[in-house]
Formats: structure tokens, C-alpha cells, sequence
């Protein structure tokens, strides 16, 4: 464990540089690894319903703001209500990809 605020400081920045994670000087299983996958998967499919997102929008803060919340609200609903995802090449992709990831971890433990 760094004890420095060098040592923080250098730890934190390979974090970030390796995984994106801000500010995090230690792990104990990479269960964050896992969690942040399941993350961006849901904004990928909240992005492929809503395309908006995925573009510039062109419009004040206020509207974008009020945009992001509604498409948000919308986006909830039918994973509340438990209706499929909608499959795209992307979800498929990040599946197999996935299951790779899973397979060379499990010959690891081995």
C-alpha cells in the first residue's frame, strides 16, 4: 500500500491509465472490473435506444439535461418491466468477448 502522497499519486495515475478508475490506489478481487462492464453495457444499449445520445446534441444545457433524464426514465421502464434487450452487434460482441475473458481466467486458476 503507497504511503507517500508520491507513491498515492503514482498509483492512482496507473489505475487510471490502465482501467479509467479515478482516484483508486488498490483492489482486492477486480470485482470493479466486472461491475464497471455490466455499466457500460447498459449505457450501450441505453445509447442504441436513444441515438440522441450517441450524437451532438445541438441544443441549450438545460434541454440536454432535461433529454438525458427523460431518456433515462424511459430506459428504465422496461427493465423494470422485464422486456428483452434489444440484441445489437455490440451486445453480441461484448457476450463473446466476455465469455473469452471467462475461459482464459478459469485455465488461470487452474
Amino acid at each position: 500500500m503507497p504511503e507517500s502522497n508520491y507513491d498515492i499519486t503514482e498509483v492512482q495515475a496507473g489505475f487510471y491509465k490502465i482501467y479509467k478508475l479515478p482516484k483508486v490506489i488498490g483492489t482486492i478481487d477486480c470485482t470493479h472490473i466486472k461491475t464497471r462492464n455490466t455499466v457500460e453495457r447498459q449505457y450501450s444499449i441505453w445509447k442504441r435506444r436513444f441515438p440522441i445520445l450517441s450524437l451532438a446534441m445541438r441544443v441549450n444545457n438545460d434541454l440536454a439535461k432535461m433529454i438525458v433524464v427523460a431518456t433515462a426514465m424511459l430506459h428504465n421502464i422496461p427493465i423494470e418491466m422485464k422486456e428483452p434487450t434489444p440484441i445489437g452487434e455490440d451486445i453480441i460482441e461484448e457476450a463473446v468477448e466476455s465469455y473469452r475473458n471467462q475461459d482464459v481466467d478459469d485455465n488461470n486458476a487452474r
